[in-house]
């Protein structure tokens, strides 16, 4: 059960009221992802999703990839609640991993300029963890996390970050 204290952690955060969902950028070479998001870097909560419709066809051998980009931790050690799920559906043969890394930001297009690390597989399920981010070595950097997909099908994801830091918000009244 979640108490009031921890109800800004536990809850997802979509913003459904003017997110249109965030398509895949174009195809890259394992290694080297280039990764569509929003444009916008923010600082305490971000969120994404793609849009089921789209049936993808993916080169093999290629990939890509959407996600959401946070302020780089400076100076200290920042805990980052990351929380991902999908739904893959119909005929086809998709993989999807969830990644984090350092990188910049040109227009909508994040490239990571450091290791990707690997959070988990994300293909009909859900990954929830807290990812401890060492301060960015460039101050010009960017936090992003995103999905990485390979394959052939329709596949539907979201993505919700959360900065752990500082004191919970206070909230008037109770959640029954």
């Amino acid at each position: 059960m979640t108490t009031i204290i921890n109800l800004d952690r536990d809850m997802l955060w979509p913003n459904t009221a003017d997110q249109a969902g965030i398509g895949f950028g174009a195809e890259f070479s394992l290694g080297a992802p280039v990764v569509n998001t929003d444009g916008t870097v923010y600082e305490r909560v971000a969120y994404m999703q793609t849009d089921l419709a789209t049936n993808l066809a993916i080169t093999s051998g290629l990939a890509i990839a959407a996600g959401v980009l946070m302020t780089a931790p400076q100076g200290d050690v920042t805990p980052y609640r990351v929380s991902a799920s999908s739904l893959r559906t119909g005929t086809g043969t998709l993989a999807a991993g969830l990644y984090c890394a350092y990188g910049t930001l040109v227009t909508n297009t994040f490239t990571p300029q450091t290791n990707e690390i690997f959070l988990g597989v994300v293909d009909n399920s859900h990954v929830d963890c807290v990812v401890s981010a060492p301060p960015a070595s460039n101050l010009d950097w960017v936090f992003g996390v995103f999905l990485q997909v390979q394959g052939s099908g329709r596949y539907a994801s979201r993505i919700a970050v959360q900065r752990m830091i500082g004191k919970p918000p206070q909230y008037a009244s109770s959640v029954s």
